[in-house]
């Protein structure tokens, strides 16, 4: 319990990384859903099937300047537990940026 405590800590301070967490993770914005929900995989918590559609349309956002939540999103993805009902849209979204 205390390192999730501690894990909490850094997370929420803007400019600290995690050493768990994803490169450039640390300069995502603090209202940023993408880092919600990866805060919540680094955590090892619960990641719900609509938070894994978000992570998954954020992958196309590369394209649109936001490289970093897609970053973000991609690592996010590939540590998160995924229902066989999502697999394929999280292949083909990660294809993408490929």
């Amino acid at each position: 319990m205390m390192v999730m405590a501690s894990h909490r800590g850094l997370l929420r301070r803007p400019g600290v990384s995690d050493p768990n967490a994803p490169p450039r993770f640390a300069e995502l914005r603090a209202n940023d859903p993408v880092r919600a929900t990866v805060q919540r995989v680094i955590l090892g918590e619960a990641v719900q099937r609509d938070e894994i559609t978000a992570l998954v349309r954020a992958l196309a956002d590369a394209r649109t300047g936001k490289w970093r939540s897609a970053l973000a999103a991609a690592w996010a993805l590939g540590r998160a537990p995924i229902e066989p009902n999502q697999r394929s849209a999280v292949v083909e979204g990660l294809a993408v940026l490929l």
